[in-house]
């Protein structure tokens, strides 16, 4: 996938509510939320946030090549997030962890106890972990990618 504007668009298009980083025309970088955009043109409206990460009513206009989304790594998930995944599958899910880019539980099922594991490129996860500000590959991007092409920032 290339490095373009519509592209980068596109891929924002799926973080919404996430932080941007934006650097002003007198080259501050400034923290905003994601919370909508015009598609057509790669403008997005972003809230501005506080010093405590609160939005408040302000907005502006920031063209999306101007913009970085502010993610945070994978390898850095919280059991709460790992869990709440988990039980989307199995509402009895324990002992979750991630490895070789799946979701892996047990699960009871009766009186007997399961295992199972789910690839995390499965739509649900996905949405799971964008949602929570996790960098995720994208349309055959890797994080690496992602990040050489300016589009995500690592917290």
């Amino acid at each position: 996938m290339e490095n373009t504007s519509e592209n980068k668009a596109k891929f924002f298009s799926h973080h919404l509510n996430q932080k941007v980083l934006y650097q002003n025309r007198i080259g501050n970088v400034v923290q905003f939320y994601l919370s909508c955009g015009d598609f057509s043109k790669q403008v997005w409206i972003v809230s501005l946030e506080d010093e405590n990460f609160e939005q408040n009513e302000m907005s502006c206009n920031a063209n999306v090549l101007e913009c970085q989304l502010l993610l945070k790594n994978l390898s850095e998930i919280t059991d709460d997030d790992l869990g709440s995944m988990a039980r989307f599958y199995e509402h009895t899910a324990t002992n979750v962890y991630i490895h070789d880019d799946q979701l892996t539980f047990d699960y009871y099922s009766g009186d007997e106890t399961h295992s199972t594991a789910v690839e995390l490129n499965s739509g649900y996860c996905l949405d799971f972990l964008r949602s929570k500000g996790y960098a995720i590959e994208w349309m055959g991007l890797s994080v690496t990618e992602l990040i050489q092409y300016n589009w995500i920032k690592i917290k």
